[in-house]
């Protein structure tokens, strides 16, 4: 009979199979990082990003089917989907980065506007947790962990939303035709609206009350939101002045 190689994990020593990527005693990825920087990065990003299908159908539901991807995770279905945190920090990531681009074409001296570019992160991740915390209080007979996953994926949307309204209010910077600009500058407003529907049907699909419920909770919900990031907004400014 043929004797199949082993190897070693080199945390805990134990013997395991060349075909295994995780040492099945501690955990650890056999991995190798000595190795040419290239395949390490390409293995990095493969492993951030999720490339194997995952993320686009992550993407499409989040954005088209609002609640699903939180009702569907919490009810135990998770192998479909990117896990909520590595997609916050994904999106996270790619949100700074197109920000920081868009922003070099920002010649704007609006305090505002730049304070919000600069403290926006800071004050998303202060409101992802507040967040979870208001919907325990809306929805009494939840876990936390539960709302705090239907917060992590809203707030994915927003910053979606937020960088496609960043994005439009620059089109006066593009070179384009005056008429050209005036219709993106009209999409901001249909952008708000659909963020605003979208954590409404969000609402009803995760938390399954009828639309009266649904609805006169959505309205508080914004209103305390909105009042709560507006004041956490000026806290920052205030502290880093």
């Amino acid at each position: 009979m043929k004797t199949e190689n082993m190897m070693s994990c080199q945390n805990c020593d134990i013997a395991m199979k060349p075909q295994y990527k995780f040492c099945h005693q501690c955990g650890q990825s056999v991995v190798s990082i000595q190795k040419p920087l290239k395949p390490v990065l390409k293995d990095m990003f493969h492993e951030m990003l999720d490339i194997d299908g995952k993320v686009l159908i992550t993407l499409k539901a989040m954005l088209f089917k609002p609640g699903l991807m939180s009702k569907a995770y919490c009810a135990g279905k998770r192998m479909k989907y990117t896990p909520p945190l590595r997609l916050y920090l994904v999106i996270s990531f790619i949100s700074l980065l197109t920000l920081n681009i868009l922003d070099s074409y920002d010649t704007r001296s609006d305090l505002g506007v730049h304070a919000l570019k600069e403290f926006g992160a800071a004050m998303m991740f202060v409101m992802l947790p507040l967040f979870a915390v208001i919907l325990k209080l809306m929805f009494g007979k939840t876990y936390y962990l539960s709302n705090l996953i239907f917060s992590i994926h809203i707030h994915c949307v927003i910053y979606f939303i937020y960088i496609f309204i960043f994005a439009i209010s620059l089109a006066e910077f593009w070179s384009l035709p005056k008429d050209i600009i005036s219709i993106l500058l009209f999409l901001e407003l249909p952008l708000v609206f659909y963020l605003l529907i979208y954590i409404a049907f969000a609402l009803k699909r995760f938390y399954q009350q009828s639309w009266i419920k649904t609805l006169m909770k959505w309205l508080l919900l914004i209103m305390i939101y909105l009042t709560t990031a507006y004041g956490i907004f000026q806290l920052i400014m205030i502290t880093k002045s």
